[in-house]
């Protein structure tokens, strides 16, 4: 009955934070980790140049293999990260549920060297990446990360300098199939900003990326 109950009350749990959006990249990717572990959420981009400018690692590829859940802590002062292994039928995590992704690299747009030295890229992401939280989190205004995937990845470095995470939320992970890009949320809006009308094409993103 006890377990049955935290099960319960899991669930409930990364349902309410899903629902939050406390998936925002300031769990994960500002410089300093004492701001890294407040959760305070980022507003969105106001303009292409600032959403990118959050942003030295930039390419459209796949979400690949779960490659660790973590039970997390956080970082320290000197960003190193704080949590524990665990997998994703723990029902008595000590921190948040965090999974770490592998994605796979299809069009380079920008690099910070990491791509060009062949290291893995690892995203970061808070919740389990696993089928059942992956439902939960679609009607929700940041749905999950799954294997897959496929998005314009607009990452940015983790206090810890070996994984990334996304800065703008769902807006630095745009869905890139059809003639406009698109936001990753619930309502996959066109990306769009100020006064303009227009939603931005892929070509038009690479254009600022490059400085064109």
């Amino acid at each position: 009955m006890l377990h049955q109950l935290w099960f319960y009350t899991y669930r409930i749990l990364i349902g309410v934070i899903i629902g939050l959006a406390i998936l925002n990249a300031p769990l994960f990717s500002h410089a300093s980790p004492e701001g890294a572990d407040l959760g305070i959420l980022v507003a969105p981009p106001q303009s292409l140049a600032e959403l990118v400018d959050k942003a030295p690692l930039i390419f459209i590829g796949e979400v690949g293999p779960v490659e660790q859940y973590l039970s997390f802590g956080g970082y320290d002062w000197n960003g190193r990260l704080q949590a524990t292994p665990t997998d994703s039928t723990d029902m008595l995590l000590s921190g948040l549920p965090v999974t770490d992704l592998r994605l796979q690299v299809k069009e380079v747009i920008r690099d910070d060297g990491q791509i060009a030295r062949g290291e893995p890229i690892i995203v970061r992401m808070l919740g389990f990446a696993t089928a059942e939280y992956k439902q939960m989190s679609q009607a929700g205004e940041y749905p999950l990360s799954y294997t897959g995937d496929r998005h314009l990845f607009v990452l940015t470095p983790n206090p810890d300098g070996q994984s990334y995470g996304f800065y703008y939320g769902p807006w630095s992970r745009l869905i890139v199939d059809g003639d406009i890009l698109r936001v990753s949320n619930g309502e996959q809006q066109p990306l769009q900003f100020g006064d303009k009308s227009r939603p931005v094409t892929l070509e038009e993103f690479i254009q600022a990326v490059k400085g064109e």
